[in-house]
């Protein structure tokens, strides 16, 4: 080997051992990631059950739980999109131990917020969520016509005077009027696309450096 390829070779070798190194951290991403959506999956497929008496998001978010209690004064209308512009309605609601909490009844066409909504005794059953819609780009909060454009579960906790605790129904006795919201997961999983991306940069890596140290043993001295 000559001198003028030892430096090339040590180049090549970091740039392999670099690209690899992140390749193998995606593997690891991607497997941690399946565990997350496994156990959603596993939440989505459980029976319902009580609502627990502390939630977090960590643990409990798409677990399935039955409420019953009573629709309280007030809500909110948040606009959105399920194949057409609806609003979700969202209500405090005071559970038969006395928690208050946000309770989605589900959506109503986006040409004319309810009038009339359901209020009085609720059962139902739904899933814990703490949907990640707010960013840079949401516009404010217009509390005069109680429309929002995110559900911010904080914030619609701290307006509508409730736990942060949002319980989205997909079943109840008195949401007559009301189309069930859809629950969907919105988690990105694309760790096996960049598994391959950085495993694919360090094989073409290699083959670059071994194309340019050959082109170097072939000069003439």
């Amino acid at each position: 080997m000559t001198r003028k390829m030892i430096v090339p070779l040590l180049f090549g070798i970091l740039g392999a051992v670099l690209f690899t190194t992140l390749g193998f951290w995606q593997l690891q991403r991607l497997q941690w990631k399946e565990g997350i959506l496994a156990e959603i999956d596993a939440r989505l497929a459980a029976n319902p059950v009580a609502l627990p008496d502390t939630v977090t998001e960590a643990d409990d978010e798409y677990r399935r739980v039955v409420v019953s209690g009573t629709v309280d004064a007030g809500e909110a209308y948040v606009l959105s999109t399920q194949g057409r512009a609806v609003y979700r309605v969202i209500v405090p609601m005071t559970l038969t131990d006395g928690r208050r909490i946000l309770a989605e009844l589900g959506v109503i066409p986006a040409e004319g917020q309810l009038r009339g909504r359901p209020t009085g005794a609720l059962n139902g059953s739904g899933y814990l969520m703490w949907p990640d819609e707010v960013d840079s780009y949401t516009p404010e909060v217009d509390l005069a016509s109680k429309t929002w454009f995110a559900r911010d579960v904080s914030a619609l906790a701290q307006v509508l005077q409730t736990e942060p605790v949002l319980v989205v129904l997909t079943e109840g006795d008195n949401l007559a009027g009301i189309t069930p919201s859809e629950v969907s997961i919105r988690i990105s999983n694309r760790h096996l696309e960049y598994v391959f991306t950085w495993f694919g940069f360090a094989i073409i890596w290699i083959g670059m450096t071994g194309l340019y140290l050959w082109r170097i043993k072939r000069r003439p001295e």
